[in-house]
């Protein structure tokens, strides 16, 4: 897929761009640098559709987590198990398999790190979801298509790109004051002098 160009479309827009393209494939992947939004798309696109699911999860930062933690998480949201007992997280796996098959799910998962982080979750179920119609999704994004690219077709990859001047002030002042609006004028008047 082509990328998604900023001076185009707004942030909801390239969330439903996002959204159309999880209706053709069972997952997709935002590939750029860091720091370029692909975390922030990720969040629009959970924000706006995850209701359209029977369950969701959105696993931020999965670089820094511990994976078993993580597939404990996913067998708890997704498939609505509570785990009294510790069991070896591999003994989960064919469960969240079965959940995302047998529900309609969407998994996003944040900043995948590198290819083990993918493989260890054995999301990649797109084979096998194929042949029972799976309407389950998975949203990833990486910084490098190499670490995918052995999970993913070329069709279900988004290269990302720079936010443009507005877009880029707006994502700044969100995470600077939690929110877009109410700023001073005379902040304004700094900010646009940088």
């Amino acid at each position: 897929m082509s990328p998604l160009p900023c001076y185009e479309v707004t942030l909801e827009d390239k969330a439903n761009a996002i959204n159309s393209l999880l209706q053709k494939e069972f997952i997709v992947a935002l590939v750029g640098m860091d720091g370029i939004g692909k975390t922030t798309l990720n969040k629009k696109v959970y924000h706006l559709f995850h209701d359209q699911y029977e369950k969701s999860n959105f696993l931020e930062d999965m670089k820094s987590k511990d994976i078993n933690d993580v597939k404990k998480r996913l067998l708890q949201d997704l498939c609505d198990r509570k785990l009294h007992k510790p069991k070896h997280a591999n003994e989960y796996l064919d469960e969240i398999k079965q959940c995302m098959i047998s529900k309609k799910v969407l998994v996003v998962v944040d900043d995948v790190g590198m290819t083990k982080n993918l493989e260890a979750l054995k999301l990649h179920i797109d084979k096998h979801a194929t042949n029972v119609n799976c309407k389950s999704k998975i949203l990833v994004n990486c910084w490098n298509w190499q670490i995918l690219k052995n999970h993913l077709k070329e069709s279900a990859k988004v290269d990302t790109t720079f936010l443009e001047e507005e877009q880029a002030r707006d994502f700044f002042m969100f995470h600077v004051f939690k929110h877009a609006n109410g700023v001073t004028n005379d902040f304004e008047n700094i900010f646009w002098r940088l």
